[in-house]
């Protein structure tokens, strides 16, 4: 998401077929709230990195 210079708000959204932008209050609203609990459920960054070096380890060493 971002705000642009003009002060709209807008938010970029990419799939594996393409990528699209929204300005669309509504849908707005909808990737705010996904975002937040996004971030509500995300480990903090070290344990996050901990993470994926442990997984790393376990799937990918020899």
């Amino acid at each position: 998401m971002a705000v642009m210079e003009d002060q709209r708000e807008i938010a970029y959204v990419e799939s594996v077929a393409r990528g699209w932008t929204m300005e669309d209050g509504e849908d707005l609203s909808a990737m705010r709230r996904a975002l937040r609990e996004v971030r509500a459920r995300a480990l903090p960054m070290n344990m996050s990195m901990d993470l994926i070096r442990r997984t790393a380890e376990e799937r990918w060493s020899s």
